[in-house]
């Protein structure tokens, strides 16, 4: 299982219903291409003095890195790429093959 982890540190100017937008818009391309129970997607449910500010997150679980492949191949992740860096001041992308 390979799991792919983005942390979001938003601009300043980013809203809270700029985040369930975007939350909404990872999980119709998450349910799709992961299935159900396969992801998570959330705001930072605790303030540590290490979070560096990455305060929106999502997990997506593939069964191995050619199901990866194919959601960094598929239109819709293009477009949230996009949306991820309209809003993001920073992202951290993180796979961790178990």
């Amino acid at each position: 299982m390979l799991l792919h982890t983005v942390l979001i540190r938003p601009q300043p100017s980013v809203t809270a219903e700029d985040l369930q937008a975007l939350a909404a818009q990872t999980d119709r391309i998450a349910l799709r291409l992961c299935g159900v129970g396969n992801y998570d997607i959330g705001p930072n449910s605790t303030h540590e003095p290490l979070d560096h500010g990455y305060a929106f997150g999502f997990i997506l679980r593939f069964p191995d890195r050619e199901a990866l492949s194919a959601y960094h191949a598929d239109p819709e992740h293009a477009l949230l790429s996009q949306r991820i860096n309209e809003l993001a001041e920073s992202v951290l992308v993180f796979d961790l093959m178990r």
